[in-house]
């Protein structure tokens, strides 16, 4: 992506910060600035600062790409733009695509604006620290063309936007001739109102039959081929025993909150509700500045307690002030029953700035609780923190899903309690199996992964790259010992628990140390109520070198260690002793060498080794500097990964333009340049822009509608989902009445006056049997794009049905009911 700030008039420092989504890889910052064009490396962010200080101070043009204070947040600062000058910063990034099981598809997001967080912005020396003046440019929107390749054996079925109207072209990219054949694997996407404001982020799906096959790539590093990099990738579909923990949900009711968010959330909310099993123990935390328990402790489901937290929820209302979201985590966690396992869904716009905080007490309460806890992010609007959502995701052991104003939210937040309502399976584990060159085919190698920590070794000679990185930094490095690099780097550490059908991604660099034989598979072990459950994935090797996969893996590697995990926080020395415990706080090693400072380190090493920026890492580009860094070619690398292989892989390119509008056009900014200190810059709009050229080949436009707002007021009533819903019991049967057979569409049916001419007037357990089928065969007919809102439903029904002795196919043969349910 790159940004166009058009002509400017400073030759001060000006910044600009921009999101990008969580974990992404930064891989390349470039700068064009009149006819002179300078290219970024990757530094330690105190080295890049100098650098970028001293550049500055001699006059020469400059500029430095720094994380923000957050993981979503970032950026640049130029120095000495000439007046008059044309300004062009490009950043190239690299990220893996979301799975939406919801809706079937591949997602891909384009953060557009930071929106205003709570909470001030903590400090970032990287960045310029001068007290300078905000200037507002004004631009004319955002351009976005997006490129998909599949690779030659998928078929894209469906490319649609959710957020915007798209045009869209299947058959071929935005370069492709209209002389070529058409390519079923491949599409692209343009805006098809030529551009847009910066008021909503830009979703794109991707729909095609082979989004859930199980992947491990295999890469040899561009830069040394004893290094190599595996990226194994699979949505699980596995039947987990269910489970009974305590939940709570816990409702952002902040100021940030109004409008259609908490109307959605209300009408939401409700539908969970009405989900929950019989007999599991639950409760609601509302919060903003303060936070409020529904009930102390939390209260067994019934009828009673259901129809009090319905009455509670009803009337919710973003008028809670600010988001002390911290508070209400730990007053939620502090009232649990310590005796039962706890799920927590937190449903949040996601606009504070101290997440970290968060992030670590969430580590501390998941680790030390004797009973597990499980947290399940779920971010609301337009501008949702990916960095906040994400980041409890990881620390919380749950997963994360993010819904627009734009989306649906039922369906997310009951996919949310379904996997909350699943075993906890934690204990699984990576090994990778070689290819065997002796011929003897009862040999096999395999390589156990977590091994590799059990001892890291201490000898200098084995530490060249470690020792490298140590230049880079302002620290004691001379007294911090010198580590080896592991055989296997696995990422994350801690392989995520399973949850069936959302996709779990994990990396493995394999340094060369390790076996050199061709990798053939990779076994993930794990185990279930049910018994092991073991996933073996062949391997596809990637016929030539490359990078693309090492630095997703490194970038996943240093988030990790920016949020106090990931491999050192395992290692042990050839004693046994974990390092954290031998180099933390209170050991005999002297005290200016901390085990923090060796997390930093080894954070550095991973930034510079494989040029990716983040928390301690930052680019920086001077004018007229000739240092070169094995790089190669992002596109080319990403490229090859896409036609390697005999099936290909999955390749999107995305650009994204905003270019300044004229001084007569309109009043919307569209981005910040900022002449100010970091902790002012929370205000600022941004957006990340082009590489591309738009496709003029539009297909045809494609747009998902259904506001997030819309699910308040009188159209929420008049959906037959929410009636049929809102009429069933806690118990889980509906009674045989007229607003059921509305719903359904069969209220003036000659079958159903029969059924109702016929029905006992007392209601009977008979009349409710007759009534639940038809609910039943309803959605399922009706209704099954909706799967993921009514399936607890029914499956409560169901179990009800079971409960009460019901042959449910004996009934079905009724007459009249069988000729009502032929018309359904």
């Amino acid at each position: 992506m790159s940004y166009a700030c058009g002509l400017v008039y400073f030759e001060i420092p000006v910044g600009y910060d921009f999101p990008l989504y969580d974990g992404v890889s930064v891989v390349g910052f470039t700068c064009q600035i009149g006819d002179r064009t300078i290219e970024g490396i990757v530094k330690e962010k105190n080295k890049a600062k100098d650098i970028f200080d001293e550049a500055a101070s001699k006059g020469q043009t400059a500029g430095l790409l720094a994380q923000g204070p957050t993981s979503d947040v970032f950026s640049t600062t130029l120095g000495n733009i000439p007046a008059g000058a044309t300004i062009a910063v490009k950043v190239t990034y690299i990220g893996e695509l979301r799975h939406d099981v919801s809706a079937q598809c591949t997602k891909f997001c384009i953060p557009t604006s930071i929106a205003p967080r709570y909470g001030g912005a903590p400090s970032n020396p990287s960045l310029i620290s001068s007290s300078r003046n905000l200037t507002q440019i004004t631009g004319n929107g955002m351009r976005i063309t997006v490129d998909v390749s599949m690779g030659s054996t998928t078929v894209i079925r469906e490319v649609r936007s959710p957020s915007h109207p798209i045009a869209v072209k299947l058959g071929g990219t935005s370069s492709t001739l209209s002389t070529e054949i058409p390519q079923l694997s491949q599409a692209s996407a343009t805006l098809s109102q030529g551009s847009t404001d910066l008021d909503k982020d830009f979703i794109l799906e991707i729909v095609n039959e082979t989004v859930k096959k199980p992947r491990a790539l295999l890469e040899t590093y561009v830069g040394d081929t004893r290094q190599r990099a595996l990226m194994v990738t699979l949505v699980p579909e596995i039947a987990l025993a269910p489970a009974k923990p305590e939940v709570i949900i816990i409702a952002d009711r902040s100021g940030s909150m109004g409008g259609g968010k908490i109307k959605t959330l209300v009408r939401a909310l409700k539908i969970f509700l009405r989900s929950l099993p019989i007999g599991i123990y639950f409760n609601i935390c509302s919060f903003g500045t303060s936070h409020s328990l529904l009930w102390d402790k939390s209260f067994v489901y019934g009828e009673e307690s259901l129809a009090m937290a319905t009455k509670h929820v009803d009337g919710f209302d973003a008028n809670l002030g600010g988001t002390e979201t911290l508070a209400a985590v730990r007053a939620s966690i502090e009232s649990r029953d310590v005796h039962q396992d706890l799920a927590i869904i937190l449903c949040t716009d996601g606009d504070i700035w101290h997440q970290q905080d968060l992030f670590s007490y969430l580590d501390t309460q998941v680790r030390d609780s004797e009973r597990p806890i499980r947290v399940f992010p779920l971010g609301i609007g337009n501008a949702v923190s990916s960095g906040l959502i994400e980041g409890v995701a990881r620390a919380g052991k749950g997963f994360a899903s993010t819904v627009g104003e734009h989306e649906k939210l039922d369906g997310k937040i009951v996919r949310m309690l379904k996997g909350a309502l699943t075993e906890n399976i934690t204990d699984c584990t990576i090994d990778v199996e070689y290819e065997n060159d002796e011929g003897d085919e009862e040999f096999v190698l395999v390589e156990h992964v977590a091994d590799s920590l059990g001892m890291v070794s201490l000898d200098d000679s084995q530490t060249s790259t470690m020792k490298d990185s140590t230049e880079q930094m302002n620290y004691h490095c001379d007294i911090m010992p010198a580590l080896a690099v592991p055989k296997y780097l696995q990422v994350p550490q801690d392989v995520p628990p399973l949850y069936s059908s959302i996709r779990l991604t994990i990396y493995v660099m394999i340094s060369p140390n390790a076996p050199q034989e061709q990798p053939v598979s990779v076994i993930l072990k794990g185990t279930s109520r049910q018994g092991p459950i073991q996933y073996r994935i062949p391997v596809e090797k990637i016929p030539q070198p490359g990078q693309t996969i090492h630095q997703l893996a490194a970038r996943k590697a240093v988030g990790e260690l920016e949020e106090d995990r990931g491999w050192l926080v395992h290692a042990k020395d050839e004693n046994g002793i974990l390092l954290k415990d031998k180099f933390g706080a209170g050991a005999s090693f002297p005290k200016t060498a901390k085990f923090e400072e060796m997390i930093e380190r080894e954070a550095v090493r991973l930034g510079v080794q494989y040029q990716v920026g983040g928390k301690f890492c930052s680019f920086v580009a001077v004018e007229g500097d000739e240092v070169t860094v094995q790089r190669g070619n992002v596109c080319k690398a990403v490229e090859q990964i896409s036609r390697g292989g005999r099936g290909g892989y999955s390749l999107l390119s995305a650009s994204a333009q905003c270019t300044p509008r004229s001084a007569t056009g309109g009043k919307d900014p569209f981005c910040a340049l900022t002449s100010i200190p970091s902790s002012s810059r929370k205000k600022a709009r941004a957006a990340p822009m082009s590489l591309g050229v738009d496709s003029t080949q539009r297909v045809t436009q494609v747009f998902r509608s259904g506001a997030l707002g819309s699910g308040g007021g009188s159209n929420a009533a008049q959906d037959p989902l929410d009636t049929i819903i809102s009429l069933q019991c806690f118990q889980g049967f509906w009674e045989l009445e007229q607003r059921l057979l509305t719903a359904c569409g069969v209220a003036k049916s000659a079958a159903t006056k029969a059924i109702l001419a016929g029905a006992p007037s007392d209601q009977s357990s008979h009349a409710k049997v007759w009534a639940t089928i038809i609910a039943i065969t309803f959605l399922e007919r009706k209704m099954a794009g909706e799967k993921d809102t009514w399936e607890l439903i029914v499956d409560k029904a169901q179990g009800w049905l079971q409960s009460d002795g019901v042959e449910v196919a004996q009934e079905m043969e009724t007459d009249p009911l069988q000729a009502l349910l032929s018309e359904l």
